[in-house]
């Protein structure tokens, strides 16, 4: 090998060694993404043979409803040895809007007892702001550690229902006479005026 390019070689090895940190910094050290997590939360109540809920049992399992806020999202399964009496349960649980599965007990229940299973998924978004790149000195001109993190963060709050991560649901039914006819209205300038009372000032 020639001089001249054992010198040239030993320069680009000595330039690659004085490059600034950031230079070497690539996207996959901050991925900006939102994990989603399983949660499982569990009531027991005692429910006698006949099916009827004592009004302790009820107020107990209205705090626990209120407590973990359960609703929209969450599916809500009551765990009973097959064939026991649940009508009244689910009545309680529907008037308040959810409504329940019905799951044979495996034999893990106390005696008499019912269990109220909930499942939800909840989303940890990633770790905002995110500066471990700084932002000088990048002579490779790489993105921003910080770039994508907020909107990443803010998608996941958003999420009324964060299983929608993990697995899309399909569209409903749309009324297509229903959107025409908006569409419509609005062409020939006939709108619909608003109820009064439905707006302030």
């Amino acid at each position: 090998m020639s001089t001249l390019r054992i010198l040239s070689l030993t320069a680009v090895l000595l330039m690659a060694a004085c490059a600034p940190q950031p230079t070497y910094w690539s996207e996959a050290q901050s991925p900006k993404q939102n994990k989603v997590e399983a949660v499982r939360l569990t009531y027991d109540l005692r429910l006698p043979s006949s099916g009827v809920l004592a009004p302790a049992e009820a107020a107990g399992l209205d705090a626990f409803l209120a407590r973990h806020e359960i609703g929209f999202g969450d599916e809500v399964s009551l765990v009973a040895p097959a064939g026991r009496n649940l009508s009244p349960v689910s009545a309680h649980l529907r008037r308040q809007g959810i409504v329940p599965a019905v799951v044979a007990d495996s034999g893990a229940l106390p005696s008499g007892a019912v269990r109220l299973q909930v499942e939800r998924f909840i989303v940890v978004p990633p770790n905002c702001p995110d500066w471990r790149k700084t932002a000088t000195e990048d002579y490779g001109n790489t993105s921003l550690s910080n770039l994508g993190c907020a909107n990443a963060a803010n998608l996941g709050m958003m999420l009324a229902n964060p299983r929608d991560l993990i697995q899309g649901r399909m569209a409903g039914d749309v009324d297509a006479t229903a959107s025409a006819s908006a569409t419509q209205r609005y062409r020939t300038d006939k709108l619909k005026p608003l109820p009064k009372g439905s707006t302030t000032e």
